[in-house]
């Protein structure tokens, strides 16, 4: 029998993997670079810079990248700064796997653990995991229609799904440049910077995808002239980019995660030749899934009252949206410094990042269960190391409000740090309030009815004799017409026209007269 199949595109989780790399090695301080005595600061970022998916291995490929603010041995205490590069490269076993599926890699690491081994060269120890999952893209069929033909009863059903439109990886380049106010000296040496995106908000267009948001720059320098003790600047710059995206519509539903990448700093001369120019490029890496929703009209039995049919049918479970929301985690936390000689005149930065540990549903809701961790940039009252680093973690807990979930959902958590503050209680105590976002999205994972095929056969007469001619029926719970009409061989129509019924619902305790439909062609 002639089935009419339409292709749903969609993906599945294919496998998920888990890998560590220890990064332990020892760094030399450029020769341009003074000797180290002390450090003040680092910050680092993972840039994966390949992904090379195989027959059941992916190789992953990158860097840790990271800047070091320090002090030197020399009188007066000057402040430098060094950027180095820590390579890695894994092979991540995962069984199954083609070099055609869709690879998505994450990384986290462990805060990297910085000695100073003399005066020329350091080591940089940390522990890398890379959580490697694997999507794969497939076309389900679902019967829409069958042949017609006489004697032929199809039951027909609504379902709603959502179809995969768009699965791809792509990057957003970010730059603006921004001038130094002038009450301020210029700039002779960029001693360490940090640029944070925030608010970011990515929404799809017509073949494109729309970001905005603001880049929040802190830049810590050394003035030209004769002043040895450094400067810093805070400032941000709004942002709006377009990338495009073959596919993309205005009404599809995305889960698009992004992250920072690589991020850039450059003093650039003003139209005096003056180096007053503060030029910022940061990468966002945007891993984007749009879906389309659609109601699609399938056929989900079928029968006939002149041959016997044997559908094979096979449960499939399709896709649909529960809820996408966006909500909000307060936290604070006050944190004392850890020399109490070092009295905390100013706090000139503040930084954090946000992880999620554990997750777990809880009624109508996901309980998320993480960290935050804080670094603090302060002045102090000691000449000999007027810059010092606060370092702390801030649990945090909060219910993602996700009514009707349940354990055959899936769904993905992206945290942001929206909103960080810190202010001094006294010279030893400051206050640390923070606001995270928790951007949510729930697929709720529905099996339905799908026809692969129908195979017929000849009536079987003993069993259409054995069948009575004229029934009565005595309705229980979970009875259908369609199931009634089906096993006496006679049609929904004919039962609600004998038995003067105005819907389809049926009721445990009615009474139905049955007539079997094929009684002319046994005759």
């Amino acid at each position: 029998m002639e089935l009419l199949k339409k292709n749903i595109h969609t993906n599945r989780r294919k496998g998920r993997t888990v890998s560590q790399v220890s990064l332990d090695e020892d760094q030399n301080v450029p020769d341009s670079k003074a000797d180290i005595e002390k450090i003040i600061q680092e910050k680092s970022e993972v840039l994966v810079e390949e992904v090379r998916p195989a027959v059941d291995h992916v190789t992953v490929r990158g860097a840790l990248v990271y800047d070091l603010l320090y002090m030197d041995n020399e009188q007066g205490h000057r402040m430098h700064s060094m950027r180095g590069k820590l390579y890695f490269e894994e092979v991540v076993h995962v069984d199954g796997m083609s070099d055609q599926d869709n690879v998505c890699v994450e990384w986290e690491y462990e805060p990297p653990h910085v000695t100073i081994i003399n005066s020329r060269k350091i080591n940089f120890r940390t522990l890398l995991t890379l959580t490697v999952t694997i999507d794969e893209i497939y076309d389900e069929e679902v019967t829409v229609d069958i042949g017609d033909a006489p004697y032929l009863h199809k039951q027909r059903r609504q379902i709603s799904l959502l179809q995969m439109k768009v699965n791809k990886k792509d990057v957003m380049r970010v730059r603006n440049q921004w001038q130094i106010p002038s009450d301020r000296a210029n700039i002779e040496e960029v001693l360490f910077y940090t640029i944070t995106p925030k608010g970011v908000h990515i929404a799809v267009g017509d073949q494109k995808l729309m970001a905005a948001g603001e880049l929040l720059v802190f830049l810590l320098y050394m003035p030209e002239g004769e002043e040895t003790v450094p400067q810093w600047l805070e400032y941000s710059v709004h942002f709006e980019d377009t990338v495009d995206c073959s596919g993309a519509g205005e009404d599809m539903i995305g889960d698009i995660h992004w992250e920072a990448g690589a991020r850039e700093l450059e003093i650039k001369p003003d139209s005096d030749g003056e180096e007053r120019i503060a030029a910022v490029e940061c990468v966002l890496e945007l891993s984007v899934k749009l879906y389309e929703e659609e109601t699609v009209d399938t056929i989900t039995d079928v029968y006939a009252t002149d041959r016997q049919l044997e559908p094979e049918i096979e449960m499939v479970p399709f896709s649909r949206l529960l809820v996408k929301n966006e909500s909000k985690c307060r936290t604070s936390k006050r944190m004392k410094v850890a020399d109490s000689q070092s009295r905390v005149l100013q706090i000139c930065h503040s930084e954090g990042s946000v992880k999620t540990e554990h997750t777990e549903l809880v009624e109508n809701g996901i309980k998320a269960d993480g960290t935050l961790s804080v670094q603090l940039l302060y002045i102090t009252a000691d000449d000999t190391q007027p810059f010092r680093l606060a370092k702390g973690t801030i649990p945090f807990s909060h219910v993602i409000d996700t009514q009707g979930i349940s354990e055959s959902c899936a769904y993905h958590i992206y945290p942001v740090l929206e909103q960080l503050s810190a202010n001094m209680m006294d010279s030893e105590e400051m206050e640390i309030k923070a606001t995270i976002g928790m951007d949510t999205i729930v697929f709720d994972k529905q099996p339905e009815s799908v026809i692969r095929s129908v195979k017929e056969k000849p009536l079987d007469l003993e069993m259409l004799q054995d069948l009575p001619g004229i029934a009565g029926y005595v309705t229980r719970q979970g009875d259908t017409l369609w199931d009634i009409a089906k096993k006496y061989m006679t049609t929904t129509e004919t039962l609600m026209e004998i038995n003067e019924l105005t819907e389809e619902q049926l009721k445990p305790g009615q009474h139905l007269v049955i007539l079997k439909s094929v009684m002319a062609a046994e005759s």
